[in-house]
């Protein structure tokens, strides 16, 4: 068994290029919550062959939950896991380490430390008529529910028809939706999606669009419609070598602006000033390039550990043939829904709550179950509330059906993705919405060997008498001074806007990726960077630059020379 370790997104596929994510949010009452959105490509055995992944951020009531995703036909639409993301950040999201030496003479020679940051339709009767009659304008060419959606597949030949047929079927139709779908009438066919009735929002999952195309890409420009100033876009790439945006810059951020001591909480605003210095505002960062550790990351459960759920009517049911003596507890079903796995353990609270007002984790189980330890395994306890809970109804048949398609069979296809891919790189970038006018593409390059680290290092020198924090040290031995205890170099931003740290440089390097080769160096402000810094001596003191040191040099040399020569001139003969 394997352990633990948008805004409506709109795809678009075409001959040469796959947009995922992005797009137009059918509900102008309650935007997307979109502080990043999160998408994993995972090339899926071909070259031209991609699963999309996409996690879903979404505030407000559940009625007013809508997506409109126009797709080609062949595009494949199924349920990804919550956890693919929360894991894939928990490892690839930028962390920041600062040693502490001391400065000085320290009664320890050994008196040093570390600590750890984290950045951290239906149609009707046709009439009777002599004419051929005509085809309709809005076709529903299946209706399904697929986990919490509803989702209804449409052929659309007129846009103004496709947007009454939305609105009269309860979907909240934004301004300027016939704009943005008048180029996909007629090509493409539409996935309409809300939640099943009864569901609320915290019943909302990731998706997965399954699809063949060349290179995938994310169509920015309808986000705009909603989206936020610095909107974050994380772009996890698994694939076999190391991915990169082809018709965007590659940025490399100036770490000397990150608040090391604040652990790193402002590197989005880093990231987002770095950004505003490439060509148009657009670029993207990396923050992690290399091979993925993730094969073991994530739970799965076999088949086999469901047999005889279908026949579990009652609580009791699953209390005598899932907690037995006979079972260790770590393996017992019923231990892997309420405590090892939220994930599984919401379908199952998710099914008992459609027959019994009250929810069993909260309600029943953390009052019932216990671990006992002279028998080294959970038991239901016995008493009048948990006998009567023990009662309780559930369908065994519904239960065991969702857990095979919600849960084991999505987990399995992350598996192997991981499985067959063994190079991950993670994307990210800011944009407003005056900046979403290009749709990022991206592609691989095997000639980039070069890896990018998940762990950021930086040294802080302090005063070994009174522990007074000196100056940072950065990996590339920059530094800087510590000034009223904090770096004067942080860049804070707001509402899209630098506030803090204006005068800072952003970005120390602005390249143009190639899909072979090395990348193409737009901006190098490396020197410029450091000409803003002091450099130290090993006592701490400051010195001064290799520059001014050449100054020094030669005007001691010019000195030395017009004495020398005065000496000789005033020798008595």
């Amino acid at each position: 068994m394997r352990s633990i370790s948008m805004t409506l997104i709109t795809l678009l596929l075409s001959s040469k290029l796959v947009f995922a994510c992005g797009g137009l949010f059918c509900n102008n009452v309650q935007p997307v919550n979109q502080v990043a959105e999160r998408i994993l490509f995972a090339q899926d055995g071909s070259s031209n062959q991609y699963q999309m992944h996409v996690q879903i951020q979404y505030q407000g009531p559940p009625q007013a939950f809508s997506w409109m995703l126009p797709v080609p036909p062949g595009t494949e639409f199924s349920l990804s896991s919550p956890a693919l993301f929360t894991t894939m950040d928990g490892f690839y999201t930028p962390r920041f380490f600062l040693n502490y030496l001391p400065v000085g003479i320290c009664p320890d020679p050994d008196y040093g430390y570390y600590e750890e940051y984290y950045a951290s339709g239906e149609t009707g009767n046709q009439p009777e008529d002599t004419k051929e009659p005509e085809a309709p304008t809005v076709q529903v060419l299946s209706r399904e529910n697929i986990g919490p959606y509803e989702k209804v597949s449409l052929k659309a030949t007129v846009v103004a028809d496709l947007i009454d047929w939305l609105r009269e079927n309860n979907y909240q139709v934004p301004d300027r939706s016939e704009e943005v779908l008048s180029p996909y009438i007629g090509d493409y066919e539409f996935i309409a999606i809300k939640l099943l009735e009864g569901k609320v929002a915290g019943d909302i999952r990731p998706i997965v669009l399954s699809f063949n195309a060349p290179s995938p890409s994310i169509p920015l420009k309808p986000t705009a419609v909603a989206a936020q100033a610095d909107m974050g876009v994380i772009v996890h790439i698994l694939g076999n070598q190391r991915a990169i945006p082809i018709n965007y810059s590659l940025v490399e951020i100036n770490e000397a602006t990150i608040d090391w001591l604040g652990r790193g909480t402002n590197y989005p605003d880093v990231v987002s000033q770095a950004i505003d210095e490439s060509p148009n505002h657009q670029g993207f960062t990396t923050d992690y390039a290399g091979a993925h550790n993730l094969n073991d990351a994530f739970l799965t459960l076999a088949i086999e550990k469901l047999n005889g759920l279908e026949e579990m009517r009652t609580i009791d049911d699953l209390v005598e043939n899932f907690m037995r003596e006979d079972l260790i507890y770590s393996e017992t079903l019923l231990y892997i829904w309420m405590s090892y796995d939220p994930e599984l353990g919401q379908i199952f609270d998710s099914e008992y709550q459609k027959l019994n007002p009250m929810s069993f984790f909260t309600d029943i189980y953390y009052q019932c179950v216990i671990y006992q330890n002279d028998v080294n395994r959970f038991i239901f306890q016995d008493n009048m509330f948990c006998n009567e809970a023990r009662m309780h109804e559930i369908d065994g048949a519904a239960l065991k059906e969702r857990i095979i398609t919600e849960y084991i069979e999505v987990r399995n296809n992350i598996i192997r993705l991981f499985d067959i891919n063994n190079y991950m790189t993670r994307l990210y970038t800011t944009l407003s919405p005056d900046e979403m006018t290009l749709d990022p593409v991206f592609s691989f390059n095997v000639d980039v060997q070069s890896q990018v680290p998940v762990t950021r290092q930086a040294t802080m020198y302090y005063d070994c008498q009174t522990g007074e924090n000196l100056y940072i040290q950065l990996s590339n031995g920059l530094e800087i001074d510590i000034v009223e205890g904090n770096n004067p170099a942080i860049i804070a931003r707001q509402n899209g806007e630098t506030v803090r740290g204006q005068d800072q440089i952003g970005a120390s390097m602005i390249s143009r990726p190639l899909e072979s080769g090395q990348p193409e160096i737009i901006q190098d402000n490396q020197s410029a960077i450091r000409n803003q810094f002091t450099l130290h001596d090993s006592n701490g003191c400051q010195n001064t630059s290799s520059g001014q040191i050449m100054i020094l040099f030669v005007l001691l040399s010019l000195l030395m020379g017009f004495f020398g020569r005065l000496l000789r001139n005033t020798k008595p003969s």
